[in-house]
């Protein structure tokens, strides 16, 4: 009681950070680089290059520390040698299809649908447009799911006693996301720190990417700063230990989720079962509401 919870839209989120950086503190961000590559890692004066766009020279930039802050398919991740690092992967063998519908949002609120024939989630994106997600295949093309059959299969998922019907509309983007995870430990390579998406995946089952990788810029500005203001390198050397506390935390509540999710559709009776266990103790016990509140919107302590 007493916390407050913000919602802050992925794409605008992005959009106002980019903005305050470069126009706002006059940062220096240099767009649409090719052929990026890292240097001298374990040395005092690591580097970045990468070839210009404009003129196609190669061009250098040394620095103290490189973030690897590049996604899921940068290069930092891979800069680490492979005998220094280990990174635990884990398949869900379920693909959900991705939608945005041209269309305004059926309720005020996130809707899950936990259903026999698939998981199925409905968003709202903004007063015209609605994110949903289907529960299908992994590796599924998107052109088996025309306009009709979306429809369908949305209706059915999300159909409650008392709910009000959904409002159809065209569907501008369809693609299929496969359910996985990762983990690189440790986090750090000589110079070079991995933060967000570049250092561990976690699949859009708790909606937690942009949360870890949040943190993981809180952890790492507030070492840096400490560093050079201070010359206090403690938290550099602990960033890695304290941002994969909150990783594997993550990792765990987006498993526990998922069985929620998709225990229904599995074809397992007994996990089908446990699954309606789960929920039902969620709606009973205050108790397991409130632990269950506080890893949802990021609250809780991770040991």
């Amino acid at each position: 009681m007493g916390h407050h919870h913000y919602v802050y839209p992925q794409p605008m989120l992005v959009t106002d950070l980019v903005r305050e950086y470069a126009d706002v503190r006059g940062g220096d961000i240099r767009f649409g680089v090719g052929d990026v590559r890292l240097h001298d890692l374990d040395s005092d004066r690591p580097a970045v290059s990468y070839r210009c766009p404009r003129t196609g020279e190669r061009v250098l930039l040394r620095c103290d520390f490189v973030a690897g802050c590049d996604g899921a398919r940068g290069v930092t991740r891979d800069a680490i040698p492979p005998e220094r690092t280990r990174v635990a992967r884990q398949d869900d063998g379920i693909g959900w299809l991705a939608l945005l519908a041209e269309t305004p949002p059926s309720a005020d609120c996130v809707v899950f649908g936990v259903h026999p024939r698939g998981f199925a989630g409905h968003m709202p994106r903004s007063p015209e447009v609605t994110r949903y997600y289907l529960q299908c295949p992994p590796g599924d093309d998107p052109e088996n799911w025309p306009h009709d059959r979306v429809w369908a299969e949305l209706r059915t998922r999300l159909g409650a006693a008392g709910a009000p019907p959904l409002t159809e509309g065209r569907l501008i983007e369809k693609r299929v996301l496969d359910m996985h995870h990762y983990v690189v430990e440790p986090l750090s390579h000589g110079r070079l720190l991995l933060a967000g998406d570049a250092g561990h995946l976690t699949a859009p089952i708790a909606a937690k990417g942009m949360n870890l990788a949040l943190h993981d810029a809180f952890l790492l500005g507030d070492a840096l700063a400490a560093y050079v203001g201070r010359g206090d390198g403690s938290g550099l050397a602990g960033y890695s230990a304290a941002a994969l506390r909150r990783v594997w935390d993550y990792q765990e509540f987006s498993q526990w989720l998922s069985d929620i999710y998709h225990g229904v559709s599995s074809g397992d009776a007994f996990r089908a079962g446990t699954t309606l266990a789960r929920l039902r103790r969620l709606f009973a016990s205050p108790a397991a509401a409130a632990a269950f509140a506080e890893q949802y919107v990021g609250s809780a302590t991770a040991f």
